[in-house]
C-alpha cells in the first residue's frame, strides 16, 4: 500500500509540475503568439487581364496589352487569412506583425521580440546563433532561385557571354534576388560588375529600355510580371537551388504550440479551397515540418566576404546595351 501511494504521489508532483509548466509558459507568452514577417516576404503573383487596342480598326494593328487587376489580393491580406486558418485549426491567437523596415525586423530578431517569425535563410542563421530560434515549418519540395535575365534576342547564349558586362540588382542584401545571385557567380569563379538600382520596377525597366544588357531578379518576382513584359525577356541563366525561407518559433514557444502550428501548416494543402491562398504564399505544394539543419546552405553564405568587395559599374550611357559588345540591336 505504501509503495502505491509513493507512485500516486510521485505520478501527482509529475502532473502538478507539468501543468505548471505549461501555465508558467502561456503567461510569459502573454494571451496572443506574435508572428513577424520579413520586408523581403514576396507579395503575391498579380492577376493580369487581356486587352485589345484597335481591336475595331481596320487600319491600325491590333495591340495586346496587359491589365493588372485592382482587386489583386496585398501581401497583409494573404498572410491574415493564413494567420486566420491557423487560428482556427490550432486553437491559438496568433498576432500578425509587419516590420517597416529590415533593420526593424532584424533588430527585432536578435532582441527575441517575435514568438514566431518568418525569415529569410540569412536572417534565420543569425536569428538561430542570437536567440536559439528552431525551424518550424517551410514550403515543400519547392527550392528558391533567382534568374539572370536578357533581352529576349540578345545573342548571349551562356554566362560567359555576358561576363564583362554590369548585372543590374535592386538591393545587394535581397536575398533572393541578389546574395544567391552572387554567391552563385563567386562559385563560378565569375565577377561581373555590379549596378544598382532602386527597385525593381526601375530595374525590369532599365533591362526592357537598354540601360543594361542583363539583371538579377527572384523567381517569384519574374512570375508577377504582366506577360508582355516576360515575352520581351530571355531567362540566360538561374540559380541552384536554395532552401526556402523557414516559419520560425523562439525557444520560449512550447512544445505542443509548436506541433499544432505545424500540423495546421503540413495540413493545409489537404483542402481544395486552400489551393488558391497557397498559390499567393508562393507555396504551390504547400509546407512541411522543417529543421535547423536544412539551411545549411545559408550557412556557408559569408554575407560580408560577399560584400567585401564589390566591383559596382557606374550608372552613365556607357552601360546602355548599344555599346556593350555581343548586345542584339
Amino acid at each position: 500500500m505504501y509503495k502505491i501511494l509513493c507512485i500516486l504521489s510521485y505520478h501527482c508532483r509529475f502532473t502538478l509540475c507539468a501543468l505548471l509548466m505549461a501555465a508558467f509558459s502561456m503567461n510569459a507568452l502573454g494571451s496572443s503568439l506574435s508572428f513577424a514577417l520579413t520586408p523581403e516576404t514576396a507579395d503575391p503573383t498579380p492577376i493580369y487581364d487581356q486587352e485589345l487596342e484597335n481591336a475595331d480598326s481596320k487600319v491600325l494593328k491590333t495591340r495586346v496589352r496587359y491589365a493588372r487587376r485592382l482587386n489583386t489580393p496585398s501581401k497583409h491580406y494573404v498572410w491574415l487569412q493564413l494567420v486566420k486558418l491557423l487560428e482556427a485549426k490550432s486553437g491559438l491567437d496568433i498576432d500578425l506583425i509587419f516590420p517597416k523596415s529590415r533593420l526593424e525586423f532584424e533588430r527585432g530578431l536578435a532582441m527575441g521580440s517575435y514568438d514566431l517569425a518568418y525569415m529569410t535563410p540569412l536572417q534565420f542563421v543569425a536569428a538561430e546563433q542570437a536567440q536559439k530560434y528552431r525551424a518550424m515549418a517551410k514550403r515543400k519540395a519547392q527550392s528558391l532561385r533567382a534568374l539572370i535575365l536578357v533581352k529576349k534576342f540578345d545573342k548571349a547564349r551562356t554566362l560567359r557571354d555576358i561576363e564583362t558586362s554590369a548585372i543590374g540588382y535592386s538591393s545587394l542584401l535581397d536575398y533572393s534576388s541578389s546574395v544567391i545571385t552572387r554567391y552563385s557567380l563567386e562559385r563560378l569563379d565569375l565577377h561581373p560588375p555590379i549596378q544598382l538600382f532602386e527597385s525593381d520596377a526601375s530595374l525590369t525597366n532599365a533591362l526592357l529600355n537598354k540601360q543594361i544588357r542583363s539583371i538579377s531578379i527572384a523567381e517569384a518576382t519574374f512570375k508577377g510580371l504582366a506577360p508582355d513584359q516576360q515575352e520581351k525577356m530571355k531567362i540566360l541563366w538561374e540559380t541552384p537551388g536554395f532552401t526556402a525561407f523557414p516559419i520560425a518559433a523562439h525557444p520560449r514557444v512550447p512544445f505542443y504550440s509548436i506541433n499544432k502550428l505545424q500540423r495546421a501548416l503540413v495540413n493545409l494543402n489537404r483542402g481544395a479551397n486552400k489551393q488558391e491562398l497557397l498559390h499567393q504564399l508562393h507555396a504551390r505544394n504547400g509546407f512541411e515540418v522543417a529543421r535547423n539543419s536544412d539551411w545549411l546552405d545559408a550557412e556557408g553564405i559569408d554575407i560580408d566576404e560577399l560584400n567585401l568587395h564589390l566591383n559596382i559599374a557606374p550608372q552613365s550611357p556607357a552601360n546602355t546595351l548599344e555599346v556593350q559588345q555581343g548586345a542584339s540591336q
